[in-house]
C-alpha cells in the first residue's frame, strides 16, 4: 500500500515535469546557482566536462526525458558562473584595488551607464570601465568596472555612456558587512561586478573630466535618447509640480532620482513602493496599448504581436534592463509570440523561462532584492490568484479578481521583505486596494503624457492634468497610511532555513488541504511535522542570550539581548544617523529585538527612542539614585547600579557592561571597546553551558 502511494507520488511529480519543464528547469538551474556560491566557483572545465557527458548520456542511453531537463539545468548553471568567473581577464581592477587600496590615483576609461544623480545630497555617481590606471610612477593597463562618486551639482545631459573620462582621487574597496544585520555593500557591488570604488572632492584637489564624445551603440544611443526625451516631456508638461512629475517619471520609466525622500518613505511604509519601480505592470500596459491600438486601426492579430514584440524590447533598453523590466519583457515577448504563432502560452513556463534567461545573462542576479521580489510576486499571482478568487466568489468579478492578485502577490513577497528590511507592511493590502485605481490613473495617463506630449505639448498637457491629479490624490493617502502606528511591524529577521521552510509551507499547504479530504493521516503528518520545526525554532531562538559590541566610528554601542526576558542596550558617545539607521537598529532586529527593554544612552543617542520602542530609557548625564532592577525571571536577572553599570546573569552565566567594558563568564573575560571600535562586531553567545564567539570579519 505505501509502496504503491509512493510510486503515485513520484509519476504525479514526473508528470508535472512533463506539463512545466521549464519551471523545473528554472528551479535547478536557481539551485545550482546556490550551490556554485556556496562552494566557491568550480573550475570551468568541471561543470563542462560534466554537461557534455550528460549529453553522450543522453545521446547513448535515451534516459527519462526529466531526468535529461533537470540535470541539465543544474549543470548548465554551474557552468555559466564558472564562465562568468572565468571572463574576468587578469589585468581587472578586480586583483589590483589591493595593491592600491586608499591611495590617490588617476583612472582614465568609458562611461558605462547614466549618472545617478541624489539631489538632496548634491551628489553623483557613474560606473566608468577602466582602462589605465595611474598611481605616482606606476602606470598600468587595467579593465573592469569602478563605481565613482562625484561630490557635485552635475546634470543628467553632461555625462553620457560613451564619454572618454579621467578621473583622479581615492581608490578604495567597499566596506564589508562589520555588524550583525548590516547590509554588505561589498558583496552586493561585486555581484554586480563592481570592485573598486573611487570618491572625487572636487574641494581636495580632484578631479573628474570628460575628454571625449565615444561612439555608443546605435540601439543604446536611441533608447538614452528615448528615455531623456519621455522624462523631459514629464517635466514640461506639468509646470509647477516637479514633486508630481518625480512620481510620474518614477511609474513609467523607474526614475526616482528626483523623488523627495520623504515621499519615499511614505510610499515603502504604506506598502506601495513597488509602483515607482518598472515591473510587469509597465511592461503589459506597452504590450497592450501597441496590440490594440493596432488592431483598432485595423491591422491583423499576428502583425499586431510582432509589433507588439518589437515595442516592448525597445521599452525594455529605454527602462534600464533590470531584472524585474527583463522578466516581465520576455513573457510578454513568449505571450506575444504564441498569439503570433496561434498557440496558448503557460504561465509558470514562461516564467521559469524567463528566469533562466536573465540568469544566463548573469547568474548572481538571483541574489538581487528586486528579482527575488519580483518572481516571488509573479508566482504568487500565477499560482495563488484563482485560488484566492474562489474562496472570494461571493465578492463581484473585478473585487474578488483585484483581491485575489493583491493577496497573491503580498503572501509570497512578505518572507523576502522580512528577511531583507526587518519589517512587514501591515496596511499593504489595503492601501494597495484604495490606491489602485490611482495609480493605474498616473501610470496610463502618464505613460501616453510621456509619449503624445512628445509631438503634440498641448494633448501631453492635457493628459498630464489627469496623471498629475491622480498623483495629488495618492501622496496624502500614502502619508496617512504610512503615519499610522501599526503600519510596520519590525519582525526579527529569519534565517535561510526559516525562509525555505515559509515557502514551502506556502507551496504544501493548498494540495495537502485537498489531499486531507481523501487520506487525512499524511496531510495532517506533514502539517503537524512543519509546526514542529517552527517550534523548535522559536524556542532555540528564544533560549539564547547575546551580548557585546556593535563596531560604529563616533560612538560606543554595547548591548545584550535574552530573547525570553529582557533586551537592553548601552550607547554612548555621537552616533550618526547613519550609525543609527544601518548599524544599531539592523543588528537589534536581525537578533529578534523590536522593542527594548532598556535604553542607556548619552544625550546625542537620545533620538534613538524615536526609532525603536523602548519601555524605560536612561541619560547618563542624570542621576540614577537607586539601584534599577530592569526584568527579572527563574533563571535570570539584569539590572543597572547608581553609576549605570549593567549587571545581569542567565541560567549561572554572569555578565557586566560597566563604561568601555565587558566582563563575562565564569573567568570573568574582559574586553573593552578598544579592541573592537574602527574594526569589526565582537558578539558573544549562551545557551547557560558556555560562551561562544562570532567575530564579523
Amino acid at each position: 500500500m505505501a509502496q504503491s502511494r509512493t510510486a503515485g507520488q513520484t509519476n504525479s511529480l514526473f508528470k508535472a515535469i512533463e506539463q512545466r519543464p521549464l519551471a523545473f528547469a528554472a528551479i535547478f538551474f536557481a539551485l545550482g546557482v546556490l550551490l556554485s556560491s556556496a562552494f566557491k566557483v568550480l573550475p570551468f572545465y568541471v561543470p563542462l566536462a560534466l554537461l557534455l557527458a550528460c549529453a553522450a548520456l543522453y545521446l547513448l542511453t535515451r534516459p527519462d526525458r526529466n531526468v535529461v531537463i533537470i540535470s541539465a539545468a543544474f549543470l548548465a548553471a554551474l557552468l555559466s558562473c564558472s564562465a562568468r568567473e572565468a571572463l574576468i581577464s587578469r589585468d581587472n581592477i578586480k586583483y589590483e584595488v589591493e595593491k592600491y587600496d586608499g591611495k590617490f590615483v588617476t583612472l582614465s576609461g568609458v562611461l558605462d551607464s547614466p549618472p545617478e544623480i541624489n539631489p538632496e545630497r548634491n551628489t553623483a555617481a557613474v560606473l566608468v570601465r577602466a582602462q589605465q590606471l595611474m598611481c605616482g610612477n606606476d602606470e598600468r593597463k587595467v579593465s573592469g568596472l569602478v563605481k565613482v562618486s562625484i561630490r557635485t551639482e552635475l546634470k543628467p545631459e553632461e555625462l553620457q555612456p560613451g564619454q572618454t573620462v579621467r578621473v583622479s582621487g581615492r581608490l578604495y574597496r567597499a566596506k564589508e558587512r562589520r555588524n550583525p544585520g548590516e547590509f554588505d555593500y561589498r558583496a552586493y557591488l561585486e555581484r554586480r561586478g563592481i570592485y573598486a570604488l573611487i570618491s572625487v572632492n572636487f574641494a581636495r584637489g580632484e578631479d573628474f573630466e570628460v575628454l571625449g564624445a565615444g561612439k555608443p551603440g546605435f540601439f543604446s544611443n536611441a533608447a538614452l535618447l528615448a528615455r531623456r526625451r519621455l522624462l523631459e516631456t514629464v517635466e514640461k508638461t506639468m509646470p509647477g509640480r516637479p514633486v508630481e512629475a518625480a512620481v510620474v517619471q518614477g511609474m513609467i520609466l523607474g526614475e526616482t532620482d528626483n523623488i523627495p525622500s520623504a515621499v519615499s518613505r511614505n510610499f515603502r511604509d504604506s506598502g506601495i513602493f513597488h509602483t515607482l519601480a518598472v515591473s510587469g505592470f509597465n511592461v503589459g500596459l506597452v504590450t497592450a496599448a501597441v496590440f490594440f491600438i493596432l488592431r483598432f486601426f485595423g491591422a491583423g492579430k499576428r502583425f499586431a504581436a510582432k509589433f507588439g514584440i518589437a515595442a516592448v524590447l525597445f521599452y525594455c533598453l529605454v527602462a534600464g534592463g533590470t531584472p524585474s523590466v527583463v522578466r516581465a519583457a520576455i513573457m510578454s515577448v513568449v505571450f506575444l509570440s504564441a498569439t503570433a504563432l496561434e498557440r496558448e502560452a503557460d504561465g509558470l513556463n514562461t516564467l521559469g523561462f524567463s528566469a533562466i534567461i536573465v540568469l544566463l545573462l548573469d547568474p548572481l542576479d538571483l541574489f538581487n532584492i528586486g528579482f527575488q521580489l519580483s518572481y516571488a510576486a509573479t508566482f504568487g499571482i500565477i499560482y495563488f490568484t484563482p485560488k484566492f478568487q474562489s474562496a472570494l466568489k461571493f465578492f463581484p468579478k473585478w473585487l474578488s479578481g483585484a483581491l485575489g492578485v493583491t493577496l497573491a502577490a503580498q503572501i509570497f513577497v512578505l518572507p523576502i521583505m522580512a528577511y531583507y528590511f526587518y519589517s512587514v507592511s501591515i496596511i499593504s493590502l489595503a492601501c494597495n486596494l484604495v490606491t489602485a485605481p490611482l495609480v493605474w490613473a498616473a501610470s496610463v495617463f502618464g505613460f501616453f503624457q510621456a509619449a503624445a506630449g512628445s509631438f503634440l505639448p498641448f494633448a501631453g498637457k492635457l493628459l498630464g492634468y489627469i496623471s498629475g491629479f491622480a498623483v495629488t490624490l495618492l501622496l496624502p493617502i500614502t502619508a496617512f497610511c504610512a503615519g499610522l502606528p501599526f503600519a510596520v511591524l519590525r519582525v526579527a529577521r529569519p534565517d535561510i532555513f526559516t525562509l525555505f521552510l515559509c515557502y514551502a509551507v506556502l507551496l504544501l499547504v493548498p494540495p495537502l488541504i485537498k489531499q486531507a479530504k481523501t487520506s487525512p493521516v499524511p496531510a495532517l503528518s506533514v502539517l503537524v511535522t512543519l509546526n514542529l520545526i517552527f517550534a523548535q525554532a522559536a524556542v532555540h531562538k528564544f533560549t539564547r542570550l547575546d551580548i557585546g559590541y556593535l563596531s560604529m566610528r563616533k560612538a560606543q554601542a554595547r548591548y545584550a539581548n535574552y530573547g525570553g526576558g529582557f533586551s537592553v542596550l548601552y550607547i554612548t558617545g555621537k552616533p550618526s544617523e547613519y550609525d543609527l539607521e544601518r548599524v544599531v537598529l539592523p543588528a537589534l532586529y536581525s537578533s529578534g529585538v523590536n522593542r527594548l527593554s532598556l535604553l542607556i544612552c548619552s544625550g546625542d543617542a537620545i533620538g534613538l527612542e524615536k526609532k525603536i520602542k523602548c519601555a524605560m530609557v536612561l541619560v547618563k548625564q542624570e542621576e540614577l539614585r537607586d539601584n534599577l532592577l530592569v526584568n527579572s525571571g527563574k533563571n535570570f536577572f539584569v539590572s543597572v547600579s547608581k553609576d549605570f553599570t549593567l549587571v545581569g546573569k542567565y541560567c549561572g552565566e554572569f555578565f557586566q557592561m560597566s563604561g568601555k567594558d565587558l566582563y563575562f563568564g565564569p573567568d570573568k573575560r574582559h574586553i573593552e571597546y578598544t579592541d573592537v571600535k574602527g574594526d569589526d562586531a565582537r558578539i558573544f553567545y549562551t545557551y547557560g553551558k558556555g560562551w561562544r564567539e562570532v567575530n564579523f570579519k
